[in-house]
């Protein structure tokens, strides 16, 4: 925990912010720890969801004082975002289920923070795909205008070439009824 910070403490209620140094600085574990019966996983659970959202943490570590944990709970287990741990403070050994506890834990936020980092890197990689998508959506505009253009010259093009074809025959014509009359008098 060498830079990690302890914040909003309370009895059995912590959150320890990670540190700079960790690939998930500034993410927070929050921790309940207890001493007292009526807890059973499913209600360690619950606790665990509801200190996470107030404590905007994204994993949770719970912690039951070996006197008053469930009967039959490994010392340490992993349910989905949180961590349950069972802990002796009189029992030295117990340090290790701790400690094993929080590092899987701290691995759980570092993991979470990795995932949201390839889930933004999608996005980044869908955005940059839509603006190139808008861009050549414009180039396909620019080329419809162009076609639009050219075939509005190549109808200009043509309607010019049937003018000049009808008074170049009419010229033809009206010169073959001159030489015809030149042809007669001769």
């Amino acid at each position: 925990m060498s830079t990690e910070a302890i914040r909003n403490c309370k009895v059995g209620d912590m959150v320890v912010q990670l540190g700079p140094e960790s690939a998930a600085a500034g993410e927070c574990v929050v921790v309940e720890a207890k001493a007292a019966g009526g807890y059973d996983v499913p209600k360690a659970l619950q606790e665990l969801d509801v200190a996470r959202k107030n404590r905007d943490a994204h994993v949770g570590l719970f912690v039951f004082s070996r006197s008053h944990a469930p009967a039959n709970l490994e010392p340490v287990a992993r349910y989905g975002q949180d961590v349950i741990a069972v802990w002796d403070p009189e029992d030295p050994v117990t340090d290790l289920f701790l400690k094993t506890a929080y590092s899987l834990a701290r691995g759980l936020v570092v993991a979470r923070g990795r995932a949201v980092a390839e889930t933004e890197a999608d996005f980044t990689a869908i955005d940059a795909a839509l603006l190139e998508i808008g861009r050549q959506a414009e180039s396909l505009d620019q080329i419809g205008d162009a076609t639009k253009t050219i075939n509005n010259a190549n109808e200009k093009i043509a309607n010019r070439a049937r003018l000049v074809r009808t008074a170049l025959l009419k010229e033809v014509d009206r010169l073959q009824g001159h030489l015809e009359g030149l042809r007669r008098r001769t």
